[in-house]
């Protein structure tokens, strides 16, 4: 058993301190895929220090990694630091693998300060790269529904 794993163990039987403590461990010795995936769960379940401290540790390992970034700007959302996260996601280049991602989270960051007008900007440009994408679709729909342009919302969930 890894020590991610045990640390998820741990979590679930409610022994945070020794989590803490298998945490270190996780990050000094287990491999980068496995702090991967411990950074995903450690998110899902509302740990947003540790997994930030994960993706990080990771980030350091893998500077061109950008879906690294855009889950780091994930969390800074979360946590109401917009301006952190916009640092991230101008870190992310259009040639990015993760651009389309850096997109759509960017258009939820703008979507949570009411700039519905860069909002629509981030989600046609993920539209244009990726038009046949579920996720682009439904972010789309999601965001007319928002403003109240039924119609257009319509347009996007039923295609």
């Amino acid at each position: 058993m890894t020590y991610s794993e045990q640390m998820l163990d741990q979590l679930q039987a409610g022994e945070l301190t020794n989590a803490k403590r298998t945490f270190r461990q996780a990050l000094d010795h287990d491999s980068d895929d496995m702090l991967f995936s411990l950074a995903e769960e450690l998110y899902g379940l509302g740990f947003l220090r540790q997994a930030r401290r994960t993706y990080l540790t990771l980030l350091q390992r893998y500077p061109d990694e950008d879906e690294l970034r855009t889950n780091l700007a994930t969390i800074a959302i979360d946590e109401g630091h917009n301006d952190e996260a916009l640092s991230y996601l101008a870190q992310v280049k259009p040639d990015s693998p993760a651009y389309l991602e850096s997109l759509l989270v960017a258009a939820d960051l703008y979507q949570t300060e009411e700039e519905f007008e860069v909002t629509e900007q981030k989600l046609k440009e993920a539209e244009q790269l990726a038009p046949d994408e579920p996720a682009v679709q439904f972010a789309l729909a999601e965001f007319y529904y928002l403003v109240g342009r039924f119609d257009d919302a319509i347009d996007y969930y039923f295609r």
